[in-house]
Protein backbone atom coordinates (compact mmCIF):
# COMPACT_ATOMS: atom_id res chain seq x y z
CA UNK A 1 0.00 0.00 0.00
CA UNK A 2 2.60 2.25 0.61
CA UNK A 3 4.39 2.13 -2.69
CA UNK A 4 1.00 2.58 -4.44
CA UNK A 5 0.45 5.52 -2.37
CA UNK A 6 3.98 6.75 -2.85
CA UNK A 7 3.75 6.64 -6.98
CA UNK A 8 0.74 8.48 -6.73
CA UNK A 9 2.09 11.05 -4.51
CA UNK A 10 5.07 11.53 -7.08
CA UNK A 11 2.80 11.29 -10.42
CA UNK A 12 -0.03 13.38 -8.60
CA UNK A 13 0.01 15.05 -5.73
CA UNK A 14 2.83 16.51 -5.18
CA UNK A 15 2.01 19.38 -7.75
CA UNK A 16 -0.65 19.99 -5.81
CA UNK A 17 0.75 22.43 -3.40
CA UNK A 18 2.45 24.12 -6.62
CA UNK A 19 0.98 27.59 -7.58
CA UNK A 20 1.02 27.56 -10.89
CA UNK A 21 -1.71 27.23 -14.06
CA UNK A 22 0.06 24.30 -15.25
CA UNK A 23 -1.93 21.10 -15.58
CA UNK A 24 -2.04 18.82 -12.79
CA UNK A 25 -1.79 21.43 -10.47
CA UNK A 26 -4.36 22.78 -8.09
CA UNK A 27 -5.49 25.94 -9.75
CA UNK A 28 -5.91 23.96 -13.04
CA UNK A 29 -7.33 21.05 -10.74
CA UNK A 30 -9.84 23.44 -9.38
CA UNK A 31 -10.44 25.25 -12.60
CA UNK A 32 -11.30 22.11 -14.33
CA UNK A 33 -13.64 21.58 -11.74
CA UNK A 34 -15.89 24.36 -12.25
CA UNK A 35 -16.01 24.27 -16.13
CA UNK A 36 -17.05 20.49 -15.81
CA UNK A 37 -19.53 21.66 -12.77
CA UNK A 38 -21.10 24.38 -15.41
CA UNK A 39 -20.85 22.34 -17.92
CA UNK A 40 -22.46 19.21 -17.31
CA UNK A 41 -24.29 20.09 -13.71
CA UNK A 42 -24.77 23.65 -13.80
CA UNK A 43 -28.49 23.66 -12.19
CA UNK A 44 -26.39 22.24 -9.05
CA UNK A 45 -23.62 24.94 -9.62
CA UNK A 46 -26.79 27.88 -9.33
CA UNK A 47 -28.37 26.40 -6.56
CA UNK A 48 -24.66 26.45 -4.35
CA UNK A 49 -24.78 29.93 -5.44
CA UNK A 50 -28.35 31.15 -4.88
CA UNK A 51 -27.55 29.80 -0.97
CA UNK A 52 -24.56 31.78 -0.91
CA UNK A 53 -21.93 28.77 -1.35
CA UNK A 54 -19.04 28.64 -4.08
CA UNK A 55 -18.91 24.98 -5.29
CA UNK A 56 -15.02 24.87 -5.02
CA UNK A 57 -15.08 25.68 -1.36
CA UNK A 58 -16.88 22.73 -0.74
CA UNK A 59 -14.77 20.29 -3.24
CA UNK A 60 -11.58 21.91 -2.46
CA UNK A 61 -10.83 19.82 0.92
CA UNK A 62 -11.83 16.77 -1.06
CA UNK A 63 -9.46 17.51 -4.15
CA UNK A 64 -6.37 18.34 -1.86
CA UNK A 65 -6.56 15.53 0.13
CA UNK A 66 -7.42 13.21 -2.61
CA UNK A 67 -11.11 12.08 -0.91
CA UNK A 68 -8.95 10.54 1.75
CA UNK A 69 -10.66 11.75 5.33
CA UNK A 70 -14.04 11.45 3.69
CA UNK A 71 -13.90 7.72 1.77
CA UNK A 72 -13.72 4.59 2.85
CA UNK A 73 -10.38 2.49 2.24
CA UNK A 74 -12.20 0.36 -0.81
CA UNK A 75 -13.76 3.33 -2.38
CA UNK A 76 -10.66 4.87 -2.16
CA UNK A 77 -8.64 2.50 -3.78
CA UNK A 78 -11.81 2.09 -6.70
CA UNK A 79 -11.01 5.68 -7.49
CA UNK A 80 -7.28 5.32 -7.48
CA UNK A 81 -7.94 2.46 -9.99
CA UNK A 82 -9.85 4.92 -12.22
CA UNK A 83 -7.24 7.45 -12.18
CA UNK A 84 -4.38 5.59 -13.28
Amino acid sequence: MHAVFRQMYARLWCRLGCLSSLPGTIAHLCQTFEELLVAQGYSVFAHCLKLGLHPLNLAFPWLCSAFEEYLDAEQILLLWDRIL
